[in-house]
C-alpha cells in the first residue's frame, strides 16, 4: 500500500510540475491545477506545516493588535463581503508591509487593489488572462520586473496575496522613479507636484509608463483615476 501511495505521489508531483503548470499558463483547468498543488503540498511533513501556521498566526496576531486593523478590515469587507478572514488578514498584513515603498498614501494603494480586483485574490483579467491576482499584475510587466531585479521567475505564485502585493508595490516604486523623470510634470507648475505625481502614478499603473505622457489627454485613463478616487474617498470617509 505504501508503494502505491508513493507512486501516486510521484505521479501527482510530476503532473503538477509539468502538465499542471502548462494548464495554468494557458488559463485552462485552473481549479484542477490548484487541487493537485494542494495534494502535493500535503506530502510535506506535518511538523513543517504546523511551524508555518504558527509563524503566520503570530504575524497575523500582531496585525490584529494594530490600531488600523479594524478600520482596514471594515473597508475590505465593504468592497468584498464574501472575503474570508484569513485572506483579509493577509491583505492588511501585506499592504502595511510594502505600501510605503510606492510613495502613495495607504488609502491610494488600497483603492488600487479595490478597483483592480475587488480584493479577490484569484482574479484573472477577462481580456487576455494576463492580469493576475489581487493587484492584477500583468504577465508581460511581471517578466520585465523579475528580469530587471534578477528575481526567480515564479509566475505560478501570482495568485498568492503577499507575493502579488509585493510585486505590485515594487512596480509602483519603479514607475514613480520614471514618472519623476518625465518632462510633463514640470509643465504644470500651477498644481501641487506631489499630488499631481501621485495621480499620474495611479494612471500609469493602469496603462504602463509608455502611456504616462498622454494621461491627461486620455479619457479612459482619467476614468480609471476617477474610479480609484471613489474607492479612496470611501476609505477616508469611514462611511462603511
Amino acid at each position: 500500500m505504501k508503494f502505491i501511495s508513493s507512486i501516486l505521489g510521484l505521479c501527482l508531483w510530476g503532473f503538477a510540475l509539468y502538465g499542471g503548470y502548462t494548464f495554468y499558463e494557458n488559463g485552462y483547468h485552473q481549479t484542477l491545477y490548484f487541487a493537485i498543488q494542494d495534494v502535493v503540498a500535503s506530502l510535506k511533513t506535518i511538523t513543517l506545516e504546523e511551524e508555518k501556521i504558527d509563524v503566520v498566526k503570530e504575524e497575523f496576531d500582531q496585525v490584529k493588535a494594530q490600531p488600523y486593523f479594524t478600520r482596514e478590515l471594515r473597508y475590505i469587507k465593504s468592497v468584498n463581503r464574501k472575503i474570508s478572514e484569513i485572506d483579509a488578514l493577509e491583505i492588511i498584513y501585506s499592504v502595511n508591509e510594502y505600501y510605503k515603498r510606492t510613495g502613495l498614501k495607504k488609502s491610494d494603494y488600497y483603492a488600487i487593489l479595490a478597483h483592480e480586483s475587488g480584493f479577490r485574490k484569484n482574479a484573472i483579467g477577462y481580456v487576455d488572462n494576463n492580469d493576475h491576482g489581487i493587484a492584477q499584475v500583468n504577465k508581460r510587466t511581471y517578466q520585465w520586473l523579475v528580469k530587471k531585479y534578477d528575481m526567480p521567475y515564479e509566475w505560478h505564485r501570482m495568485l498568492n496575496i503577499n507575493y502579488n502585493i509585493r510585486l505590485s508595490t515594487l512596480l509602483l516604486k519603479d514607475y514613480r522613479i520614471k514618472v519623476k523623470k518625465s518632462f510633463f510634470i514640470n509643465d504644470h507648475p500651477q498644481v501641487d507636484l506631489k499630488d499631481f505625481e501621485d495621480t499620474i502614478l495611479i494612471g500609469t499603473y493602469n496603462k504602463g509608463i509608455r502611456g504616462a505622457k498622454q494621461i491627461l489627454e486620455s479619457r479612459k485613463k482619467i476614468r480609471y483615476i476617477e474610479h480609484v478616487g471613489k474607492y479612496r474617498k470611501r476609505f477616508s470617509s469611514q462611511k462603511f
